[in-house]
């Protein structure tokens, strides 16, 4: 005996129009790193939104470029902040535009983190860290980007408590803890290398 064949349809028929389409490319800007003296560092197709510096460094980054200092991005004479986007700066999908990256010193020898609960400050000069007045607290203070291999630092110590430690860590070392007691290089040995301490106890200095 003859059985019918039913075929049934699992969804709306499929127009060309949907079969056709696919997600739209991401927007990009061509983005051509240099040196002040004109060399090319990298090219890049770099997306319009999204911070526009993370993108440069992870472009120079992956042509094996590095900073001795930190790298500052110039667009004309326009810094790129850390925050902003390409289309931030006015830059439109397709377009191409010339990025001057500077190998700057500058914020390795300047004041850029500390730990945020012990009322500390920096100045605004960024070379000069107040420790605040909070008890039983130990604070530390880290440079903004990481020392060049032969720099040499001169440290003040203005007021100098019953401890202080200067050393050389890692971006992940430990800047407070309550208490007292010495923080870099023994809460976390791993993080720091180098480490001179100074214990002042009734006028005497034991290092």
């Amino acid at each position: 005996m003859f059985q019918p064949v039913v075929i049934h349809r699992l969804g709306p028929p499929e127009s060309a129009e949907s079969a056709m389409a696919s997600p739209s490319p991401e927007p990009l800007v061509t983005v051509q790193m240099c040196s002040p003296s004109g060399e090319v560092l990298a090219a890049e197709n770099l997306p319009v939104q999204g911070p526009a510096a993370e993108a440069i460094r992870t472009a120079l980054a992956a042509a094996k470029k590095r900073a001795k200092g930190a790298f500052v991005f110039l667009l004309g004479t326009q810094v790129i902040d850390d925050r902003v986007s390409l289309a931030d700066l006015g830059l439109a999908a397709n377009t191409q535009v010339e990025v001057t990256v500077l190998d700057s010193l500058r914020p390795c020898f300047e004041w850029g983190f500390y730990a945020s609960d012990g009322r500390n400050s920096i100045d605004a000069s960024e070379r000069i860290f107040t420790r605040g007045d909070l008890a039983h607290h130990t604070d530390g203070v880290r440079a903004k980007a990481p020392l060049p291999r032969d720099a040499r630092c001169y440290v003040t110590f203005r007021k100098l408590g019953t401890h202080a430690s200067l050393g050389v860590g890692t971006a992940g070392c430990t800047l407070g803890r309550s208490d007292y007691l010495h923080l870099f290089g023994l809460l976390d040995e791993a993080q720091w290398t180098g480490v001179a301490q100074w214990a002042h106890y009734m006028g005497h200095k034991a290092g």
